[in-house]
Protein backbone atom coordinates (compact mmCIF):
# COMPACT_ATOMS: atom_id res chain seq x y z
CA UNK A 1 0.00 0.00 0.00
CA UNK A 2 1.58 3.49 -0.74
CA UNK A 3 1.89 6.23 1.52
CA UNK A 4 -0.84 8.00 -0.63
CA UNK A 5 -3.51 5.66 0.03
CA UNK A 6 -2.77 5.24 3.58
CA UNK A 7 -3.34 9.06 4.21
CA UNK A 8 -6.62 9.30 1.53
CA UNK A 9 -8.18 6.75 3.92
CA UNK A 10 -7.46 8.07 7.44
CA UNK A 11 -8.49 11.60 6.09
CA UNK A 12 -11.71 9.54 4.84
CA UNK A 13 -12.11 7.62 8.57
CA UNK A 14 -11.73 11.19 9.69
CA UNK A 15 -13.77 13.02 7.80
CA UNK A 16 -17.10 10.32 8.72
CA UNK A 17 -16.30 10.64 12.70
CA UNK A 18 -16.31 14.61 12.29
CA UNK A 19 -19.66 14.01 10.24
CA UNK A 20 -20.91 11.83 12.93
CA UNK A 21 -20.56 13.96 15.71
CA UNK A 22 -21.73 16.70 13.68
CA UNK A 23 -24.97 15.26 12.89
CA UNK A 24 -24.89 13.67 17.13
CA UNK A 25 -24.63 17.53 18.07
CA UNK A 26 -27.60 18.46 15.70
CA UNK A 27 -30.04 16.00 16.64
CA UNK A 28 -29.22 16.38 20.18
CA UNK A 29 -30.05 20.18 19.53
CA UNK A 30 -33.19 19.46 17.77
CA UNK A 31 -34.09 17.20 21.33
CA UNK A 32 -33.45 19.96 23.30
CA UNK A 33 -35.31 22.39 21.35
CA UNK A 34 -38.53 19.77 21.25
CA UNK A 35 -38.17 19.02 24.38
CA UNK A 36 -38.08 22.62 25.67
CA UNK A 37 -41.24 23.74 23.48
CA UNK A 38 -43.44 20.42 25.38
CA UNK A 39 -42.05 21.69 28.46
CA UNK A 40 -43.32 25.31 28.23
CA UNK A 41 -46.51 24.30 26.64
CA UNK A 42 -46.96 21.91 29.21
CA UNK A 43 -46.16 24.20 32.18
CA UNK A 44 -48.48 27.21 30.91
CA UNK A 45 -51.39 27.25 32.66
CA UNK A 46 -52.92 26.01 35.84
CA UNK A 47 -52.15 22.34 36.73
CA UNK A 48 -54.98 19.90 35.30
CA UNK A 49 -56.95 19.43 38.73
CA UNK A 50 -56.46 22.56 40.20
CA UNK A 51 -59.14 24.92 41.34
CA UNK A 52 -60.67 27.33 39.29
CA UNK A 53 -59.84 31.07 39.73
CA UNK A 54 -62.86 33.63 39.90
CA UNK A 55 -63.98 35.28 36.59
CA UNK A 56 -64.85 39.22 36.08
CA UNK A 57 -66.01 39.99 33.11
CA UNK A 58 -67.88 43.29 31.52
CA UNK A 59 -70.20 41.53 28.99
CA UNK A 60 -70.49 43.50 25.24
CA UNK A 61 -73.52 45.35 26.79
CA UNK A 62 -71.53 46.88 29.21
CA UNK A 63 -72.98 44.69 32.10
CA UNK A 64 -70.72 42.67 35.07
CA UNK A 65 -70.55 38.66 34.53
CA UNK A 66 -68.84 37.09 37.61
CA UNK A 67 -67.88 33.64 38.09
CA UNK A 68 -66.67 31.85 41.11
CA UNK A 69 -67.31 28.39 40.50
CA UNK A 70 -69.08 28.10 44.56
CA UNK A 71 -72.76 27.77 42.57
CA UNK A 72 -74.41 25.03 40.95
CA UNK A 73 -71.97 24.71 37.30
CA UNK A 74 -72.44 23.10 34.04
CA UNK A 75 -71.13 19.63 33.72
CA UNK A 76 -68.30 21.65 31.74
CA UNK A 77 -67.50 24.79 31.16
CA UNK A 78 -65.08 26.19 28.42
CA UNK A 79 -63.06 29.49 29.07
CA UNK A 80 -61.05 30.52 25.73
CA UNK A 81 -58.61 33.50 26.66
CA UNK A 82 -58.31 35.72 23.86
CA UNK A 83 -55.66 38.91 22.96
CA UNK A 84 -56.78 42.12 21.18
CA UNK A 85 -52.96 41.90 19.75
CA UNK A 86 -53.52 37.79 18.80
CA UNK A 87 -53.68 37.41 14.97
CA UNK A 88 -55.21 33.96 15.19
CA UNK A 89 -57.52 34.76 17.83
CA UNK A 90 -60.15 36.13 14.64
CA UNK A 91 -59.77 32.98 13.10
CA UNK A 92 -60.52 31.10 15.68
CA UNK A 93 -64.22 32.72 17.23
CA UNK A 94 -65.01 32.44 13.57
CA UNK A 95 -64.48 28.79 13.82
CA UNK A 96 -65.90 28.55 17.50
CA UNK A 97 -68.83 30.76 16.88
CA UNK A 98 -71.07 27.26 16.52
CA UNK A 99 -69.62 24.90 19.26
CA UNK A 100 -72.21 25.89 21.70
CA UNK A 101 -75.02 24.27 19.24
CA UNK A 102 -72.44 21.39 19.22
CA UNK A 103 -72.42 21.05 22.64
CA UNK A 104 -75.18 22.47 24.15
CA UNK A 105 -74.39 20.53 27.85
CA UNK A 106 -71.04 22.69 27.99
CA UNK A 107 -71.26 26.30 29.05
CA UNK A 108 -68.78 28.46 26.60
CA UNK A 109 -67.10 31.94 27.56
CA UNK A 110 -65.11 34.54 25.63
CA UNK A 111 -62.66 36.62 27.76
CA UNK A 112 -60.99 39.26 25.82
CA UNK A 113 -57.49 41.37 27.66
CA UNK A 114 -58.91 44.88 27.20
CA UNK A 115 -62.07 47.04 26.77
CA UNK A 116 -60.51 49.77 24.91
CA UNK A 117 -59.87 49.58 20.95
CA UNK A 118 -60.69 45.55 21.45
CA UNK A 119 -61.38 44.23 17.56
CA UNK A 120 -65.25 42.88 17.78
CA UNK A 121 -64.85 39.24 17.29
CA UNK A 122 -67.13 36.85 15.16
CA UNK A 123 -67.87 35.34 17.89
CA UNK A 124 -69.85 38.31 19.44
CA UNK A 125 -73.54 37.33 19.98
CA UNK A 126 -73.32 33.92 18.38
CA UNK A 127 -76.05 31.78 20.70
CA UNK A 128 -74.79 29.98 23.49
CA UNK A 129 -71.65 32.35 24.11
CA UNK A 130 -71.37 34.59 27.01
CA UNK A 131 -68.47 37.22 25.50
CA UNK A 132 -66.96 39.37 28.10
CA UNK A 133 -63.75 41.41 28.86
CA UNK A 134 -61.16 41.94 31.68
CA UNK A 135 -59.86 44.74 32.87
CA UNK A 136 -56.01 44.69 33.09
CA UNK A 137 -54.09 41.77 33.14
CA UNK A 138 -55.76 40.49 36.67
CA UNK A 139 -58.06 37.64 35.07
CA UNK A 140 -55.47 36.49 32.63
CA UNK A 141 -53.29 36.45 35.20
CA UNK A 142 -54.94 34.62 37.76
CA UNK A 143 -55.56 31.67 34.81
CA UNK A 144 -51.85 31.69 34.68
CA UNK A 145 -52.20 32.84 30.33
CA UNK A 146 -48.89 33.68 28.70
CA UNK A 147 -49.97 33.44 25.40
CA UNK A 148 -53.01 33.69 23.65
CA UNK A 149 -55.44 31.95 22.66
CA UNK A 150 -55.81 29.45 25.46
CA UNK A 151 -58.19 27.23 26.53
CA UNK A 152 -59.83 25.65 29.60
CA UNK A 153 -62.32 23.01 30.42
CA UNK A 154 -63.53 23.07 33.89
CA UNK A 155 -65.60 20.28 35.22
CA UNK A 156 -68.64 20.60 37.66
CA UNK A 157 -66.82 20.82 40.81
CA UNK A 158 -64.67 23.76 39.26
CA UNK A 159 -61.39 21.92 38.65
CA UNK A 160 -59.76 22.04 35.19
CA UNK A 161 -59.84 18.68 33.70
CA UNK A 162 -58.23 20.05 30.20
CA UNK A 163 -56.41 23.06 28.88
CA UNK A 164 -54.06 23.63 26.03
CA UNK A 165 -53.57 26.25 23.33
CA UNK A 166 -56.49 26.29 20.81
CA UNK A 167 -55.84 27.70 17.23
CA UNK A 168 -58.95 26.53 16.10
CA UNK A 169 -61.95 25.10 16.54
CA UNK A 170 -60.90 21.71 16.43
CA UNK A 171 -58.49 22.04 18.43
CA UNK A 172 -61.27 23.05 22.06
CA UNK A 173 -63.10 20.09 20.72
CA UNK A 174 -60.40 17.68 21.29
CA UNK A 175 -60.34 18.96 24.50
CA UNK A 176 -64.01 18.66 25.36
CA UNK A 177 -63.94 15.52 23.78
CA UNK A 178 -61.01 13.77 25.78
CA UNK A 179 -62.99 15.04 29.03
CA UNK A 180 -66.39 13.89 27.62
CA UNK A 181 -64.72 10.98 26.93
CA UNK A 182 -62.77 9.99 30.80
CA UNK A 183 -66.59 10.99 32.00
CA UNK A 184 -68.25 8.58 29.90
CA UNK A 185 -65.34 5.99 30.79
CA UNK A 186 -65.89 6.38 34.36
CA UNK A 187 -69.76 5.95 34.36
CA UNK A 188 -69.47 2.60 32.85
CA UNK A 189 -67.09 1.28 35.21
CA UNK A 190 -69.43 -0.85 37.80
CA UNK A 191 -67.60 -2.68 40.50
CA UNK A 192 -68.73 -5.94 40.81
CA UNK A 193 -68.10 -7.74 44.42
CA UNK A 194 -67.47 -11.73 44.17
CA UNK A 195 -70.39 -13.28 45.05
CA UNK A 196 -73.25 -10.62 45.21
CA UNK A 197 -76.26 -10.43 43.33
CA UNK A 198 -77.78 -7.44 41.05
CA UNK A 199 -80.72 -8.59 40.46
CA UNK A 200 -83.64 -6.85 42.42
Amino acid sequence: MSMVWIISMSLLWLAVMVLTVLVLLLYRQFGLAYMSGRAKVGLQGLDLGARARPVALTTLDGSAYELDWSAATPDVTVLVFALPSCPICGDLAAGAAGLPVSWPQARFIWVDGTITGRPRRAVDGAPGWIVGTAEGDAVHQAWDISGAPFAYVVGGAGRVEAKGVVNTAADVERLLANVAGAAHRASQMIEIVPGESRAG
